[in-house]
């Protein structure tokens, strides 16, 4: 009985704390989410931008919880962040600034925002699309090709 009790309160306290977490999440209604970049073809160790563009329904004075996607293979140089609200709702836009270390084709997964949706009352994960990046320059040597260059 001692540990059914134990289980019961674990179970209690779990649910407690994902209601906090889903109570610190922003109510709104996402219009739209877009990834995207100001040169789909970047040379390599040429900055290029990619920017984060997110509109909400609301009038809100700050986004909380969006994630940037990692940015492996790229240099980040730079980070601007702007906001603008009014009775029709909020834009919100990052862009970053990057640079490839190497040449060859990547793909830059989706960033994410996580929210309470104003519809429906639920926590979700909202996501954009992903980029596919084709950086102009020597690629990086694969696994294979280094083992080989080292015999």
């Amino acid at each position: 009985m001692r540990a059914f009790s134990k289980l019961l309160f674990a179970g209690a306290a779990l649910a407690c704390a994902a209601t906090a977490s889903a109570q610190s999440l922003q109510r709104v209604t996402v219009t739209s989410f877009v990834l995207s970049t100001d040169n789909a073809r970047p040379k390599e160790g040429t900055p290029f931008h990619l920017v984060v563009t997110l509109r909400l329904a609301q009038n809100v004075p700050d986004v909380e919880n969006l994630q940037l996607p990692l940015l492996a293979g790229l240099d980040v140089l730079g980070d601007v962040r702007g906001i603008s609200s009014n009775a029709r709702g909020t834009l919100y836009r990052e862009t970053v600034t990057v640079a490839a270390r190497n040449g060859g084709a990547m793909t830059i997964a989706p960033a994410t925002f996580d929210a309470i949706d104003a519809r429906d009352g639920r926590a979700k994960e909202y996501s954009t699309n992903s980029l596919q990046i084709a950086v102009i320059g020597t690629p990086a040597p694969s696994a294979a090709a280094l083992l080989v260059a080292k015999i």
